[in-house]
């Protein structure tokens, strides 16, 4: 029986919401899992479900005694939820984003000069492989360029 799929139906929506939550809150504080699920519409037991098999990568979370799943809160959460979210950029996400905006400036120019200018930046950016893009976006974010 094959495992089921979590991640775009359960887990990022909720990982969406505890970020979203944790920023209003502000620092230090904590979302409480009943707060998610209100947020979010869900059951409190997935949430919960959720959080649990995002903790560590994702989330921290603090158990409060007994099996009542609305007592869970998240007291933090990690860089690589922020970029999961795309709340913080990933090299990767970034290349992305520069490959579509390239895309949709040459389907909206009509200036043929201009044009042509964007479809050889884009072939170009295109050709180097996204591989290639993400490693020079990414020595470029690291050097806050």
């Amino acid at each position: 029986m094959p495992v089921q799929l979590t991640w775009f139906d359960r887990d990022l929506p909720v990982l969406e919401t505890t970020v979203a939550l944790l920023n209003e809150v502000g620092h230090p504080g904590f979302i409480e899992v009943r707060s998610i699920a209100a947020r979010t519409g869900r059951d409190p037991q997935q949430v919960l479900q959720a959080l649990l098999a995002m903790e560590e990568e994702y989330v921290t979370l603090q158990w409060v005694g007994g099996g009542d799943p609305n007592l869970h809160k998240v007291t933090r959460v990690t860089p690589a939820a922020r970029r999961a979210v795309g709340q913080w950029p990933s090299a990767e996400g970034f290349s992305d984003r520069l490959l579509s905006a390239m895309q949709e400036a040459l389907d909206r120019e009509s200036d043929p000069i201009r044009r042509s200018k964007l479809r050889s930046a884009t072939a170009a950016l295109t050709g180097m492989g996204r591989e290639v893009l993400a490693a020079v976006v990414s020595a470029a974010m690291s050097e806050h360029i």
